[in-house]
């Protein structure tokens, strides 16, 4: 999975579920399942590909995107086993829908089973990052002082690689992330400002998406967090922390502590 896929499918998460308009019912995915039941259909590989595909599509109904990501999940893991790259993708897309419509515990459980599957299987880098997914689910679910445990333990596990995982994007959005969404912002800026040097390669379009994930974060996680915050969240702008985390990754390599911590403050005020 490309960075800016896994960035896009973190800002759906991100996001509550409201209507949106459902899209053109000639599509394959649709072909493929018509007349199908999520709940009764059998486990075939074309079926699974075409409900990961109708799942990832946010102009979908809500329940039937939910009721085709479960069915892919579970149908892949009997086809092809848990490890599969195919099962891995199904997991992922259904732990994304279950947290973007608010069922975020299931989406802890779905992401704690997949980092026990990886770690049981010593795959070092599927761990990590599976980890990573963990954190960010605890996050969302309120859990936060367990989040930024995991993700402390993700950032101590990269470091001592070193590196060799590889992931850097995961590893350091995901952490600052959850710094930024409890109103820890100097120490989100600290993540990404130490190792900048490991997100020089991302993207243009990666950067700005990175930026609406963080801005997210920052401005939507407060009411029901529960650690003390060390810096205020009200009068949070999206657009100011939007340009505000822009900045650091568009030229992280000439920022330092002091200096991005201080311009955080103009976006925070």
């Amino acid at each position: 999975m490309s960075t800016l896929t896994w960035l896009r499918a973190m800002t759906r998460s991100e996001t509550a579920s409201t209507p949106r308009e459902r899209a053109s019912t000639d599509s394959g995915e649709l072909e493929l399942i018509a007349g199908l039941e999520p709940g009764t259909a059998g486990a075939d590989a074309d079926t699974v590909a075409a409900a990961v595909a109708f799942a990832r599509n946010s102009r979908r109904d809500a329940q039937s995107r939910l009721a085709w990501a479960r069915y892919a999940h579970h149908a892949a893991e009997q086809l092809f086993g848990q490890l599969h790259p195919v099962a891995l993708q199904a997991g992922r897309v259904y732990q994304s829908v279950l947290a973007e419509h608010g069922h975020t515990l299931d989406a802890v459980t779905v992401a704690r089973a997949r980092l026990h599957v990886a770690e049981q299987a010593g795959d070092q880098v599927l761990a990590l990052t599976s980890r990573c997914s963990y954190a960010t689910a605890l996050h969302r679910h309120g859990h936060c002082e367990q989040a930024l445990r995991q993700a402390r333990l993700c950032l101590q596990t990269w470091w001592a690689s070193p590196h060799g995982f590889g992931h850097p994007a995961t590893v350091l959005l995901s952490a600052a992330a959850i710094h930024a969404g409890c109103g820890r912002g100097s120490a989100a800026v600290n993540v990404l400002v130490d190792d900048a040097a490991h997100l020089r390669l991302l993207d243009p379009p990666s950067r700005r998406m990175a930026a609406r994930w963080l801005a997210l974060v920052a401005t939507t996680h407060h009411g029901r967090c529960a650690l003390p915050t060390l810096e205020t969240a009200s009068g949070r702008d999206d657009r100011l922390q939007q340009q505000f985390w822009l900045s650091v990754l568009e030229t992280p390599h000439h920022h330092t502590r002091s200096t991005a911590t201080k311009r955080l403050g103009g976006a925070i005020s």
